[in-house]
């Protein structure tokens, strides 16, 4: 099975065609339990007026982080908001994910796509790792 391809959701983002985003969302995560109401998702993450959604664990997880990047990018990103941390964590974290896109759900697609809208002010990444070699 190929890999899913976002580059069709990532142009209807940037050019503000939401209703195409959301078609393409629907096909990409077409077993999503959130499909059905994929236009008010995108609303809800772009800040626009949606209805009031009950979001479940991980999707509520994926609407906060979407809460502060659209802080970022409607800011301008200020000096005291771009020093602000920026901690993923494991439910976040898009680089450990072992499924890939396959296993994304459709919030967890709009919190990337919007991610990848903020344009870094320096050149410059702090990673971590950790590994536990056993005895």
């Amino acid at each position: 099975m190929p890999a899913l391809d976002i580059s069709r959701a990532e142009v209807a983002l940037a050019s503000g065609d939401l209703a195409t985003l959301g078609s393409e969302l629907a096909t990409l995560f077409p077993l999503d339990p959130d499909v059905d109401r994929v236009q008010d998702l995108i609303r809800l993450a772009l800040g626009q007026p949606a209805p009031e959604l009950t979001l479940s664990g991980t999707a509520s997880v994926f609407f906060d982080s979407i809460k502060r990047t659209r802080r970022l990018l409607d800011s301008g990103q200020p000096e005291q908001t771009r020093r602000e941390p920026r901690v993923i964590g494991r439910d976040l974290d898009f680089i450990a994910s072992l499924d890939g896109i396959d296993g994304w759900t459709i919030p967890q697609c709009l919190n990337f796509l919007l991610l990848e809208q903020i344009r870094p002010a320096h050149r410059a990444a702090v990673v971590g790792t950790m590994r536990d070699d056993g005895i």
